[in-house]
């Protein structure tokens, strides 16, 4: 049997009723504290932002929900579109976007985050942290 992860964090989803763990070795989705999708870091291979209101021509700021995601897959732009368009998605790991979450996976996450859609969104990178 395996144990939990040796939590970093706990983010509940709001609405789904089902939560995401962070920890030092892997990512873990729980339904009702069923365990029912585990990513471990080793095989994430992207890690970013996306706000999924994608036909914002007029005004990019009015980017929809931001979410972060965890694939286990990289991607391009058009493929970022279509996560988007048919959220929620099904091959990612995913959570709502606040900057104590990001930071906190950036804890773990040492390569670069991937941004889409995210309009005027800035995200301080550790590079930024040990300058200041």
């Amino acid at each position: 049997m395996r144990r939990a992860p040796d939590l970093i964090i706990r983010f509940s989803r709001e609405g789904s009723g089902s939560s995401l763990y962070i920890g030092k070795e892997y990512l873990e989705q729980r339904f009702l504290g069923f365990r029912i999708r585990t990513l471990a870091w080793r095989d994430v291979k992207e890690v970013g932002i996306v706000g999924t209101k994608v036909f914002n021509r007029r005004n990019p700021d009015k980017t929809g929900t931001k979410y972060i995601y965890f694939s286990r897959d990289t991607m391009d732009d058009d493929e970022r579109f279509h996560m988007c368009f048919s959220w929620p998605p099904v091959q990612v790991l995913y959570m709502q976007y606040t900057h104590e979450r990001i930071t906190s996976v950036q804890t773990i996450w040492d390569s670069q985050l991937e941004l889409f859609n995210v309009g005027s969104l800035e995200i301080e990178t550790k590079e930024r942290w040990n300058t200041k």
